[in-house]
């Protein structure tokens, strides 16, 4: 008799152990798919780098509501375009099609976000990130914005492309 419930307790605690297993492993919560167009909006500081990188602590990152993006710091004062699809965040600094920096969204909490970056100039790092603070959008108005100047080039190259493919 003594044998028949040590066995009950231990199935019983087997079953309570895997349900309780299967219920926190069993569905993942997918927080960047909650992240609104603006919530990366504002002034963020590097505060911790990879080896081997031109990134240093205190270079700063600008990500405006309008699409424009800024970098200033040690070897990084470079304007252009942002945008960010699911975990990637696609940094253009150039005219062309492809963006610069792509960097998956490891973590991010409201004023906290670790990136692994693949730099196309620089190579991969991880860089944490804390915002300063959230900024204004910038006024498309007089002088043209670098998100405004970026898809201008970007469309320019891709009209010459299509020209060139109907001649």
């Amino acid at each position: 008799m003594m044998h028949t419930k040590s066995a009950r307790q231990w199935a019983s605690r087997i079953i309570l152990m895997l349900t309780c297993l299967i219920t926190l492993t069993g569905c993942e919560v997918e927080w960047w798919n909650n992240l609104g167009p603006s919530d990366l909006d504002g002034r963020w500081r590097i505060v911790e780098t990879g080896y081997n990188t031109n990134y240093r602590q205190g270079d700063r990152w600008y990500f405006y509501s309008n699409g424009d993006f800024e970098s200033q710091g040690n070897q990084l004062n470079e304007q252009g375009a942002w945008e960010r699809h699911g975990r990637y965040l696609y940094i253009y600094l150039t005219s062309y099609n492809e963006p610069d920096i792509k960097a998956y969204l490891v973590n991010y909490d409201d004023d906290y976000m670790t990136l692994a970056v693949d730099d196309y100039e620089y190579g991969r790092t991880t860089l944490r990130l804390v915002r300063e603070t959230y900024l204004a959008p910038q006024k498309e108005g007089g002088a043209q914005s670098a998100a405004s100047r970026t898809k201008r080039l970007i469309t320019q190259h891709e009209d010459s492309l299509t020209s060139r493919n109907h001649r």
